[in-house]
């Protein structure tokens, strides 16, 4: 019987980066990195799987793993969630990974009922909702996605592409049945990818607002804090290469939270976004007054 040469348990990915010296994946990770043991073929690598993964996210982890440590010979799996056992013995039963006529799922923008100009996708690949309700001029929307934090994001982002100067501020109505850490917000990002540079203004259910960002791709995230809760205006403007974040309990006078000097491109993308690591299905986020300014 091979030996097990690391355990990754998913559960604990919250709490570290997405730093490819530890995970092959800046996406999904799940290797560390131990490659001078890795040396023979009686090595085993064990997967953690959590309940929300799914195949493509299996495939790529272990695509990963044989591209990157060709010495592993036997790949094995640990479940961590409730993944059913027929499907976990399938899933095990495959002598080649990835299965030949697999290949890595592209991120795409998901059919929605939005105004004009605005798309919707779930970046980081975890499913996500939006309901535009154009009466009250409000979008609800729902995220099953892990956070906005460390190397790379998980987040339905709900966009316009735009070009220079621009500001948005929206309304956080409510957040219901969220995890503490769920954030809602505005954000500008430099790109759609899941590592991409970003500055954002979020309000969290339990640890009050918080203008975050990252300033270089695949880097890490810094955050700054401020007291506030749902509902509350937040207010994110780039003007050059300087984002500042802001919040407002009436929409007219305005506190800042945080600046900061991130070199993006001119075109950008902007919008409302929302994670939430909670395992509550019914979560959602309700934004409204959502003004662009470009």
């Amino acid at each position: 019987m091979p030996s097990i040469d690391f355990v990754a348990p998913m559960a604990y990915f919250d709490d570290w980066e997405f730093n490819s010296d530890w995970v092959y994946s800046t996406a999904y990770g799940i290797l560390k990195d131990t490659s001078d043991r890795i040396s023979s073929s009686q090595v085993e690598i064990v997967a953690t799987l959590d309940n929300d993964w799914t195949d493509d996210q299996y495939q790529e982890i272990y695509q990963g793993i044989r591209e990157n440590y060709p010495g592993v010979k036997r790949l094995s799996f640990f479940s961590y969630g409730a993944w059913p056992e027929a499907e976990l013995a399938k899933i095990d039963e495959r002598t080649t990974w990835p299965t030949p006529d697999w290949t890595p799922p592209g991120e795409h923008d998901y059919p929605a009922q939005l105004p004009t100009g605005w798309k919707a996708r779930n970046i980081g690949s975890m499913p996500g909702n939006v309901v535009y309700n154009s009466t009250k001029k409000q979008f609800t929307m729902s995220s099953t996605s892990t956070d906005i934090w460390g190397k790379a994001d998980q987040l339905n982002f709900v966009y316009q592409p735009v070009k220079g100067d621009a500001e948005i501020i929206v309304q956080m109505r409510s957040t219901e049945r969220m995890d503490g850490w769920a954030k809602a917000g505005v954000m500008i990002r430099e790109s759609l990818g899941h590592d991409a540079k970003h500055a954002d203004m979020m309000i969290t259910p339990e640890n009050g607002a918080t203008f975050q960002y990252r300033k270089e791709t695949t880097g890490n995230s810094v955050d700054q804090t401020a007291d506030a809760s749902a509902p509350s205006w937040l207010k994110l403007n780039r003007k050059g290469n300087t984002f500042t974040g802001s919040v407002s309990s009436d929409g007219k006078r305005w506190t800042k939270v945080g600046t900061i000097q991130i070199s993006m491109n001119r075109q950008v993308y902007i919008g409302i976004a929302l994670s939430n690591p909670g395992d509550d299905a019914k979560n959602k986020a309700v934004f409204g007054n959502v003004k662009i300014t470009n």
